[in-house]
Formats: C-alpha cells, structure tokens, sequence
C-alpha cells in the first residue's frame, strides 16, 4: 500500500486494502491520508467514519490525519471541535503531535482564543507548538501578542529559521525596524542567516520598515540571490515610484536569476502605475519569447494598457483569458470607465453577472461611476455641451437625504443650469433613462474612521450610503421601489456597506470636483 500511495496509485491502495479481512490501524491511517493526497477530502472523512463504526483502534497519526482532512475542507470550526472531543475521550487529546496539529485548525479556523486555551493546557510544548501559536496571533494581526509569547519562548526554548520568518513577518505589520533589526541580529548570532527564506524575510522586513540605503545594504550581502530576492527588490522600487532604478535592477538580473512570471507580473503592474507604455510593452515582448502566459500575468497586461489608453489592445486580452474572476471583470471594466467606454463597462458588469461572478468593491466603483457619466453623456448629447460641463450638470443632482426622508432628491433648475454659462441650455430635465447617484446621510454612533477619499486621513467623518435612482422629482432614496430596476446584484453588495467622507469631500462629490475614482470603496465601512 506505501508503494502505490507513493505514485498516487490510488485505485491500487484501495485494491490492496480490500483484500485484508480486517486491515489494521495503519493501513487505516494509509488509505484515508492518502485520499487526502489526491483532494478527495469528503471520501477521507467517509472513510474515518467507517473505521469509527467499525472500532478499529486508533494511534497517535489518526487524529492528525483527521485535522489535515478538516483543514482542507476549511469547515466551520465545530467539526475540529468534535475532533478535539473524541481525541479527548479517547485518550490522545494531549499528546503534543496531535495538539500541534489541533493548534492549526484552530487559528485556520479563526479561533485563536481556543488555539491558545490549548496550548496553556498542553504539559508538553516543542518547537513546533511555540511557532504555530505565535504564527496564529500573527495571522490574526495581535502583534503585541506574537512578541510576548515569542518572549516568552525565548526563555524556553530555542527558535529556528521558520519562528524567525513568522516574527519578521510580524514586524512587517507591525512596521517595527527595530524588532526587525534585533531579529536580524539574533539570526546571525544563532548562525541562520545562511538560510535563504531567512534571507529573503529579512529583505522583506527592510523594505517595509526600513530605507532605500538599508534595503540596498542587506541586498548587496545576500550570496545567493534567487528570484524570490530580486522580486523584493523590484516590488520595493515599484512601491517608491523609482522606475529608473527598477528597470536597471532588472537588467542586472537577467543572466543571474531565473527569469519568473512573478517578476514579469510585477513589472508589468509597476508600468501600470507610471503609465510608461514603452517599457511595459519591452516586457510584453519578454513575456512573449519567455512564453510566459498565464491568466494572472494577462490581467496584468490587460490592466497596463488599458491605463495606457490602449484599450483596444486590453479587449484583445481579456477575450484570451480563460478564466475570468472579479479581479480580471474589474480591472476590463475600469478600463473601459477610464477611456471614456462606459456603455462598454456597462455591458461587461451584465456579462459578469450572466457568469455569477461576484462584484468587489473595484467593481462597484466602476460600475457606479460608469452610470454617473453615461448620464452625463447623454445629457451633454442633448444640450450640445461639453461633457465636462454636464458632468458638473449631473453631479449637481445629488442630494442627502437622511432615513426619514426630511431631504428630498432634486434636479437642477434652469437658472442653476444656465449659471453654468452655457446658454444653450434650455432643458434642465434629465434625457430619460439617465440615473442619479444618492448618497443618504446615516445617524450612526460608531468610533471615528478615516476620510476614505485618496490622500484624505481626517477622521471627523460622516457615514453615506450609495444608491442609484431613476431621475425623477422627489425621490425617497430610502424607498427601495425607486432604485434603478435590474442593478439589485449592485444594491445587494452595496447593503449595509457605507462611506466614511469628511465634509470637504462629500461636499466636492456633489459639485462634481471629484468622482467615485477619487474614493477607495476598497474601505467601504460594513455596519449592521
């Protein structure tokens, strides 16, 4: 049986365990593992079901084969509950393989109250029990937590390479060069430094914590730099905008490092952000002869030129990716909002929902600013204007109203519309089937946030819901019957998602001096 579930032979281990009358412990333990091997976790945990029925003894690797089964199914944390229980009673709920194993599902779980419950309880702790704790509070995000208990373990027993990375990546949220500094001190005086992974999480920490000339320092000490390094390095220069030197790291790399889609990725997301057109179609033809493509690096490339202007060409890429999730239906459909092809966008949002795919938030950005100027559009079609004036036009219709109703919808007036200066302007209605945006003001109690419009950080903010209607006088915003018919996949993600905005902003939303492409709705605010 060991030698066929090495091959992955699973119809040969099922052979072989069929023809044992009563197969024992291990081969139990063999057959269920490997299912679990193959993906085929429901079959797994069938399989231990009928050993339970069946009262086959356990051993010490039965459980932890159990949890690995729960874990990857990534169940509600009731079923590692039950796993504990039964373990419990039987007689192997303390031993320290399993309770390692036990800590894990835990914190995958997002119980990390009962992981650490757990481990107080355990008589016996390894190395493998203090890191998976400690790797638990940093995936929570209790940074504090992680260093008290890696203090704490200091004094008991001795970190390796991986317990370093863990507290590097700590000091990485917690943006702490000096815990990353005394890290990087303790990873040379125990003699680990020579680990790669170490190397690069030390990198890693110095380009979140630390300046250009401490990042460049320790990159120049790393002997063997692998594509993982030179990646740091680059992702690094991207986020400080230093494109000159970005392009001359990555000349220096090729005929080093191995050239990975990764790398091309991050480049091709760097020239995205600087709209450098030349070197992201330099890289373009590197991908090409590399043969390089994957969907991943296709939504890259979508991206680039579409923010490029070239939107023809991120069309011609988007038809070529096979599988298409929110991330590639989001970054086709602001570039269709940003070039000015909103009824393109439009149309996109429906062929994404014919696919059942779910809107993020970069969606509902799009899709939100995308009705906004097809409104505008056709307004400034109607009055002969330019399209920055009707967007000025339209963005004038908005208007708060609370969740009474005391603030009604309203349209310009003609003197509104003609103190703009366009005289030309004899219609102030909105042509029909033109859409508002409504943003209700919310009464709610809740610690300040911060202003989520870009380079804003007050934090003397007011919560607005987002709404859509149909243009017509004295709307109730709160009415649900009035909202805009066919965009209830947007209203639905949209519920109970709202915008913290200072006074300043909210106030240049309705004058039309910024848009919803000057808000990150990736910090929607949820509220019940």
């Amino acid at each position: 049986m060991s030698l066929y579930a090495q091959f992955h032979d699973i119809d040969c281990v099922i052979r072989v365990f069929n023809t044992s009358e009563k197969p024992h412990t291990i081969a139990w333990n063999l057959i269920i593992k490997s299912h679990l091997d193959l993906g085929l976790f429901d079959s797994a945990l069938l399989l231990y079901k009928t050993m339970r029925h069946l009262g086959v003894a356990h051993d010490s690797f039965t459980f932890p084969i159990v949890n690995q089964a729960v874990l990857s199914l990534q169940s509600d944390v009731i079923y590692g509950e039950m796993v504990h229980c039964v373990s419990t009673k039987i007689g192997f709920g303390f031993e320290v393989y399993f309770c390692n194993t036990m800590i894990e599902v835990y914190v995958k779980c997002g119980c990390v109250v009962y992981a650490r419950k757990l481990f107080d309880e355990m008589s016996q702790r390894d190395l493998v029990s203090w890191t998976s704790m400690i790797s638990g509070y940093v995936c929570e995000g209790s940074v504090g937590s992680a260093f008290y208990l890696f203090r704490e373990m200091m004094v008991k027993s001795e970190p390796n390479s991986v317990t370093l990375i863990i507290m590097l990546r700590a000091c990485c949220a917690g943006e702490s060069l000096i815990h990353g500094m005394q890290l990087h001190g303790y990873a040379i005086k125990s003699g680990l430094e020579s680990d790669g992974s170490l190397q690069n999480s030390v990198l890693k920490m110095y380009t979140r914590t630390g300046s250009v000339e401490e990042v460049e320092i320790f990159f120049s000490k790393i002997d063997r730099k692998d594509d993982v390094s030179w990646n740091i390095l680059i992702s690094f220069y991207s986020m400080k905008g230093d494109i000159e030197k970005l392009v001359n790291r990555f000349s220096e790399m090729q005929g080093i490092a191995v050239l990975s889609i990764e790398t091309l990725t991050l480049l091709i997301s760097a020239f995205a952000k600087s709209r450098d057109l030349f070197q992201g179609e330099q890289i373009h033809c590197v991908a090409i002869k590399s043969g390089f493509c994957d969907d991943v690096l296709l939504t890259s490339l979508l991206d680039f030129y579409a923010k490029s202007g070239k939107i023809e060409i991120s069309d011609q890429l988007f038809r070529k990716i096979s599988y298409r999730n929110n991330i590639t239906f989001g970054a086709m459909m602001s570039g269709f909002v940003q070039n000015g092809y909103v009824k393109d966008a439009i149309n996109l949002f429906h062929q994404m929902q014919a696919a059942n795919v779910e809107p993020g938030a970069e969606i509902l950005r799009s899709i939100l600013d995308a009705y906004t100027q097809l409104g505008a559009l056709q307004l400034s079609e109607k009055h002969e204007s330019t399209k920055l004036e009707a967007i000025k036009h339209y963005t004038k219709d908005l208007k708060v109203s609370d969740l009474n109703g005391n603030e009604e919808v309203h349209f310009p007036t003609e003197r509104e519309v003609k103190m703009m200066g366009d005289q030309n302007h004899s219609d102030p209605r909105p042509v029909d089937g033109a859409l508002s945006l409504a943003l209700i003001r919310l009464a709610y109690d809740e610690p300040s946030y911060s202003c989520i419009a870009h380079f804003c950080d007050r934090m003397d903010t007011v919560f607005y819901w987002v709404r859509l209607l149909q243009n017509r006088l004295n709307v109730n915003p709160s009415v649900e019957e009035k909202w805009v018919s066919e965009m209830g996949a947007i209203h639905e993600s949209l519920n109970r998602k709202c915008l913290p905005l200072c006074s300043d902003h909210i106030n240049d939303l309705y004058t039309g001096k910024i848009t919803l492409q000057d808000i990150d709705c990736t910090l929607f605010v949820d509220v019940d």
